[in-house]
């Protein structure tokens, strides 16, 4: 049993509204506007979210395009205009180790932080495809896709660094922008980066971007007990992330690091009515129109291309076909091992499987509740340790974050696991990071 006193919950919300325009109440919804990115950031704001995630990818193809569930503004870039719209709730934007350079991705993220006045976070992924856009080279292993992560981020990191946190003089009297002798250059030479540069901005006022980073692999955990903070963890129920829970923090620990200072959160998506028939009849109504053919897809990428063609799916997915150690597969090997769990688990059919990837994203928790169930559930996996806090996301019918906004949110107050109030004004203090 994990102690959490003092603590309490913190909650991600993954802004994604553009997958909702079919079902939204609104006559005219414009994806690619700021506008409802928001809307909806505002909404969140006022439920005293902490922060919002958005996710990147780059696999949008004529293929999947009928569905819209890939394409999306740069996560960068909608974050700049919803930092203007809001005053609070942290923006954690991702970006690829794999398919940028150190020093861009040091400016912008930084950039972020300072017009969002200390709200930034960067959640640093090393991506699973989308290599032909940026060139004919193959997409490289996992491990090596790890190890220039590393790199990476030891670059980033040490341009974030070059300035001293009372560099910034601005003086008018003298005219003096920042003193030099507190802003240095840092150099890095390794294997995938030779870089020299001094940072253009100085520390933000939260002193730098919170470190996020997603992906559960062998390498994932090691490389987020080295560098994270917090890490968007994957697991199907509370067995799976009670297990992840204690061997991260332990991992942390063997860093040197305070595991108290290192978030988990696993994400959590929740089908919601007021009464557990309700919320059944609306998850139903979810997932009666489901794309399986866009899904069949995406379960043979995830286990290493292999071909489904002939199953169908009201079958179990034969055995052959399920691949036997993800651990050498090139791409996604966490979330392919979570898939895997579900086509193996006796009973279960392709259509299973189809419909987990679908709408759990390949094996994230998913949960069918009323109001009071939702609020037991999260009681059960954060005083169990299992969980931090979680990355929330719900489908796009229903309201569903209305209805956690409105239900959910004043039961976990009312049990002492939720603020009343933001702690801070920048995303370190309300995640409790703060030194």
């Amino acid at each position: 049993m994990t102690s959490t006193e003092g603590r309490q919950i913190k909650f991600g919300y993954h802004l994604a509204p553009q997958y909702g325009w079919a079902h939204s109440q609104e006559e005219a919804y414009a994806p690619y506007e700021a506008e409802p990115l928001i809307k909806v950031a505002q909404k969140a704001e006022e439920a005293l979210i902490d922060a919002l995630f958005r996710a990147d990818g780059f696999s949008f193809t004529p293929d999947n395009a009928s569905k819209f569930r890939y394409g999306s503004l740069d996560p960068l870039l909608a974050f700049s205009a919803v930092a203007a719209a809001t005053k609070r709730i942290g923006l954690v934007a991702t970006a690829s180790t794999t398919f940028n350079e150190p020093y861009v991705v040091a400016r912008q993220v930084l950039s972020l932080d300072h017009l969002s006045r200390g709200r930034a976070g960067w959640n640093a992924v090393t991506s699973f495809q989308g290599e032909r856009a940026f060139g004919a080279e193959p997409i490289p292993d996992q491990t090596v896709r790890y190890e220039r992560a590393e790199e990476f981020l030891q670059v980033v990191h040490g341009f974030w660094s070059s300035w001293d946190g009372d560099a910034l003089v601005l003086d008018k009297s003298s005219g003096k922008f920042a003193d030099p002798a507190k802003v240095k250059s840092f150099a890095f030479r390794g294997r995938f980066f030779d870089v020299e540069a001094t940072s253009p901005l100085p520390p933000s006022p939260q002193g730098g971007p919170v470190q996020f980073q997603a992906g559960a692999s062998a390498e994932g955990k090691q490389f987020a007990a080295r560098f994270a903070e917090a890490i968007f963890s994957a697991s199907p129920d509370i067995d799976h992330a009670r297990s992840i829970y204690a061997e991260l923090k332990s991992l942390v620990g063997a860093e040197g690091r305070d595991p108290d200072k290192f978030l988990i959160l696993p994400g959590a998506s929740f089908v919601l009515g007021e009464t557990h028939e309700e919320a059944e009849e609306i998850y139903r109504g979810i997932t009666a129109d489901l794309d399986f053919k866009l899904g069949r897809r995406g379960v043979e990428s995830y286990f290493g291309g292999v071909d489904l063609s002939g199953v169908d799916l009201d079958e179990p997915i034969p055995p052959h076909l399920v691949p036997a150690d993800t651990s050498v597969l090139h791409r996604r090997r966490s979330r392919a091992e979570l898939l895997k769990g579900v086509a193996v688990k006796p009973g279960n059919t392709l259509r299973d499987v189809i419909r987990t990837f679908l709408i759990s994203d390949g094996g994230h928790f998913l949960t069918v509740q009323s109001y009071d169930g939702a609020a037991d559930v999260l009681e059960e996996w954060f005083r169990t340790g299992a969980a931090d806090g979680f990355v929330l996301s719900f489908p796009a019918r229903g309201e569903q974050f209305d209805k956690f906004i409105e239900h959910v949110i004043p039961r976990l107050q009312d049990r002492g696991l939720y603020r009343r109030a933001y702690e801070g004004s920048t995303l370190r203090e309300n995640l409790g990071l703060a030194s």
